[in-house]
């Protein structure tokens, strides 16, 4: 099963990059793979969210549940997608100018023509994800 772990350092504060993470409806204002994010609803310490994530005619949508704890943490956990299994947490560490910003992931397809077709951008994408929101964050955060 493949995984996924990156660790950055941010000159952002934790609650910055928490802020920028869970704002998912911003996510194709700067993931260019990320076609449509959409907020489903609330839940309690978290929310719903669907994501569609396109690269050339490759085109596919899934749902997680993300819980946050404290500003420091979101614990991302499949709910329907492409995917046998999908589970993620995005950890947030305040550091003397800055924060630690880690992404660890694990996923399966659901199936091996999927998993054929979509494997190695998805492992690409993921693993430019820390990078991508540090990006972001200057340009919110100046």
């Amino acid at each position: 099963m493949p995984a996924i772990k990156t660790t950055e350092f941010v000159p952002f504060s934790a609650r910055q990059m928490f802020d920028l993470v869970n704002d998912i409806e911003s996510y194709p204002e700067f993931l260019p793979w990320c076609s449509d994010a959409r907020l489903e609803r609330h839940i309690e310490h978290g929310l719903i969210a669907t994501l569609t994530l396109s690269k050339g005619p490759l085109r596919y949508s899934f749902t997680t549940e993300n819980t946050t704890r404290d500003f420091d943490r979101i614990e991302m956990r499949l709910i329907e997608g492409p995917f046998k299994l999908f589970n993620g947490i995005w950890r947030f560490v305040d550091a003397p100018d800055g924060c630690r910003v880690s992404l660890d992931l694990e996923f399966e397809f659901s199936n091996r023509l999927l998993a054929a077709a979509l494997s190695t951008v998805f492992t690409r994408v993921a693993g430019s994800m820390v990078n991508s929101f540090r990006q972001q964050a200057a340009r919110r955060y100046g």
